[in-house]
């Protein structure tokens, strides 16, 4: 093997390790920001459960109470 060949390769086998490294890094990133998102998603998902369970109540409260009225108004 010639020594022009072999420093070309020992180049490109350097450019493929640097690129594997940085590639490891962004799919590091992407995971960690995908499990941010999964979390930010559950929480949401956690306080529109409550806020229909509260507009539940108090929709029925409203209607108790536009019963009582409807009672007395008769």
């Amino acid at each position: 093997m010639s020594d022009n060949l072999y420093s070309t390769l020992h180049s490109l086998v350097d450019q493929l390790i640097s690129q594997n490294q940085t590639l490891k890094e962004e799919k590091q990133a992407l995971e960690t920001a995908l499990a941010k998102a999964k979390d930010e998603l559950e929480t949401s998902q956690l306080e529109l459960m409550e806020l229909e369970e509260s507009s539940s109540s108090q929709a029925a409260s409203l209607n108790e109470l536009v019963t009582k009225l409807s009672q007395a108004a008769s």
